[in-house]
């Protein structure tokens, strides 16, 4: 995992919510992720693929 991964994830995060609504995304419990929030997941390669994988449905209305 690097930073620059986590800087692209945090700038599509920006561009699909907006800033304030991909904050409160991140830190909300999602059940997608079992309840966890996406945030909590940060810390993994898997964790970050899966938060890129929701926002790219979010992103094409696949939600």
């Amino acid at each position: 995992m690097t930073k620059d991964k986590i800087e692209r994830l945090h700038d599509y995060g920006r561009e699909v919510l907006g800033k304030i609504g991909y904050g409160e995304w991140l830190a909300s419990s999602n059940p997608f992720l079992e309840g966890q929030r996406p945030i909590d997941i940060l810390d993994t390669d898997s964790g970050i693929k899966a938060i890129e994988d929701m926002l790219t449905r979010i992103d094409h209305g696949i939600f």
